[in-house]
């Protein structure tokens, strides 16, 4: 009799959720969320994948992979003196030399302890900090975009920090706080600290770092590019209504900035100096997959820059996103159906006092167990200013997926060291590629321009 109650109510909630998935025309006043139904241009002309830098390879599939189920979420990458630093989900900074990891510093500004910390989900519950973009600057301090609390500035010699862009004290001139930081880039002024801009992706207005799934699947176009000056303490909107805008690069002149935006799958210039500041130009768009970080490589004769893909796409067919989005209603319906299902799990977990209820439910919420099954394709591309595509880097079998960032550390005559970072892979990657005549495409003869 119970079973056969219990059985009976959960059929009926089920079908209630999906009734209000799909006919419910706003289920934020009912659950505090809704998706919208953004365009998404799906199109794309698969035979310009057949050209000779964009032609299926195996190079990515040969990288390693480092700390494997030591650390998650090596998101970005940045040197200084011939050391390599990433940061960590757990809200760590640290060192990479050769095959081990020797941690900075762990970002704590509310004392919250590293045991709170190191696993995402528990970081995601207790606020903790969660490194993503980073740079450093001439002077050899690191600063790194945290997408909770603002921009810290870090001394990596003694692991001493301080908070330089405050998310909730340094605000837009109408009061609005700026809600999902993920890139920066800092443009100095003589070597001074105190003196520099720094610029910033705000990915979207409407979801924060932990739903950055629905950033996506929405096609969210409510990113912006804002600048804070460390002097005067203004907070200015450069750019609005980018579609996930992420990646950030400062070119060699220092008067453009490079931006990627993942959900039109292209990369743009922003003049911010000379006659032309303000200007805004394309320079490669309709990418072969959903682009993250973009990193000048250590080709100093040629200035390039490498393009991590969370997903690239195949040769003969459409990524799952692209087939999803092609339908409108079906990608809300089922947007709305996760959501609510993991909304539920994650409230019985609450009342039940489960963590590991809580966490799946959250998982399920938030679209994290649907990530690696969208990464089943790893790219990596290198361009040139001018958009032309230089190389490529695939692991059609899935062997390293979801990047967000490609990182040249060394280069010289022979070879040249990859770093590869994620946001959600357990694993730190490194490919070493032989600089010869079969690899190299460090000129335009053989490059697609878009």
């Amino acid at each position: 009799m119970f079973l056969d109650e219990y059985v009976n109510k959960n059929i009926l909630w089920s079908f209630l959720i999906v009734l209000i998935a799909m006919f419910m025309p706003r289920t934020d006043l009912l659950f505090g969320f809704d998706v919208t139904l953004n365009s998404y241009d799906a199109s794309f002309n698969l035979s310009r994948l057949l050209s000779a830098t964009l032609i299926t390879n195996n190079l990515l599939s040969k990288s390693d992979h480092l700390f494997k189920n030591e650390i998650i979420g090596p998101e970005s990458f940045a040197s200084f003196n011939g050391t390599l630093y990433t940061g960590l989900s757990d809200g760590r900074i640290v060192q990479i030399v050769d095959d081990n990891l020797k941690s900075v510093v762990f970002l704590d500004p509310d004392h919250l302890g590293f045991e709170r910390c190191r696993h995402p989900f528990l970081a995601y519950i207790n606020g903790c900090a969660r490194p993503l973009g980073m740079k450093f600057s001439s002077n050899g301090l690191l600063y790194v975009a945290d997408p909770y609390n603002g921009v810290f500035r870090i001394d990596v010699n003694t692991g001493q920090y301080d908070l330089v862009f405050d998310l909730n004290l340094h605000r837009l001139p109408n009061g609005d706080r700026l809600n999902f930081l993920d890139d920066l880039v800092v443009l100095e002024n003589n070597q001074n600290e105190s003196d520099l801009i720094i610029y910033m992706t705000d990915a979207s207005q409407r979801w924060q770092l932990p739903d950055v799934f629905f950033v996506g699947a929405e096609s969210d176009t409510s990113g912006r590019l804002v600048s804070f000056n460390c002097r005067t303490k203004i907070l200015k909107i450069e750019i609005e209504n980018l579609a996930f805008p992420n990646g950030l690069a400062l070119t060699d002149d220092r008067t453009k900035i490079l931006f990627v935006e993942l959900n039109r799958r292209r990369i743009s210039s922003y003049q911010i100096s000379g006659e032309k500041k303000g200007r805004i130009v394309t320079i490669i768009n309709d990418l072969p997959g959903h682009p993250d970080n973009i990193k000048r490589s250590l080709n100093r004769q040629n200035e390039t820059y490498w393009i991590g893909m969370f997903n690239g796409r195949q040769q003969d067919s459409l990524t799952i996103p692209e087939r999803i989005s092609q339908y409108s209603i079906l990608k809300r319906f089922f947007l709305r159906v996760i959501r609510l299902i993991g909304f539920s799990i994650e409230n019985i977990g609450h009342l039940l006092g489960s963590k590991r209820l809580q966490s799946i439910g959250f998982d399920i919420r938030v679209g994290n167990f649907l990530l690696n099954w969208i990464a089943n394709y790893g790219l990596a591309i290198k361009i040139d200013l001018n958009g032309n595509v230089l190389e490529s880097l695939h692991s059609p079998d899935g062997h390293t997926t979801a990047l967000s960032e490609v990182f040249e550390f060394k280069r010289d005559k022979r070879k040249k060291v990859l770093y590869l970072g994620s946001l959600i892979n357990n694993y730190l990657g490194r490919l070493v590629i032989s600089i010869d005549g079969k690899h190299k495409f460090d000129g335009p003869r053989n490059s697609l321009r878009f």
